[in-house]
């Protein structure tokens, strides 16, 4: 937190009070009344449109560094606060695969490999579907309302503002809850 006030401070804000988890701040040109606060995590919230910063914007500690010090450029911000020492370096470059974990798994053999695969179903023409499978999925996700909604899968419904929406889907959860038709087609439970 200190560290954003001190960044705001050397714009001319100035601290108008301070709480535990809070300090609020004057912008510069203004004598007295709050114009933004900065809470214990170093995030800042400008209220003021009189100021270096559009009215009602939000930064993290991080964001406000980047615009005051580096006009926004968050590269360049990042950069800056390594060189001050902030966060830890890397030796070793990480590509964007091995990062979020989407690389074939390394550590499984060949055979292990073929095995794993071997165990996906796959159906090549109409003739390998079992003729049982509409009796199957209707065992695992009974009719909700017919042709529309079935248990254990999820319904989109979109539509304007004000366009009735919640109104619907009570509606539908009343017509399911209580047995009865839904828009003409029929609900069950």
């Amino acid at each position: 937190m200190e560290k954003s006030v001190s960044l705001l401070s050397d714009v001319g804000w100035s601290v108008y009070k301070k709480t535990s988890n809070l300090t609020y701040l004057t912008r510069d040109g203004k004598d007295n009344g709050v114009s933004g606060t900065v809470w214990d995590n170093g995030s800042f919230y400008c209220f003021s449109s009189s100021s270096i910063f559009p009215g009602g914007s939000s930064y993290s500690a991080f964001g406000l560094f980047t615009y005051l010090k580096c006009g926004g450029d968050y590269k360049k911000g990042a950069k800056a606060l390594a060189e001050l020492g902030y966060g830890s370096k890397h030796d070793k470059q990480v590509s964007g695969a091995e990062y979020y974990n989407k690389n074939k798994p390394s550590d499984l053999t060949e055979e292990e490999t073929k095995e794993l695969e071997s165990n996906f179903p796959v159906w090549t023409s109409g003739c390998d579907i079992p003729e049982d499978l509409n009796k199957r999925i209707m065992m695992r996700y009974p009719v909700l309302v017919d042709g529309l909604l079935h248990r254990g899968t999820k319904m989109v419904l979109g539509g304007g503002s004000k366009s009735y929406k919640t109104w619907t889907l009570l509606n539908l959860a009343i017509c399911v809850a209580s047995g009865t038709p839904w828009v003409g087609k029929g609900s069950y439970l």
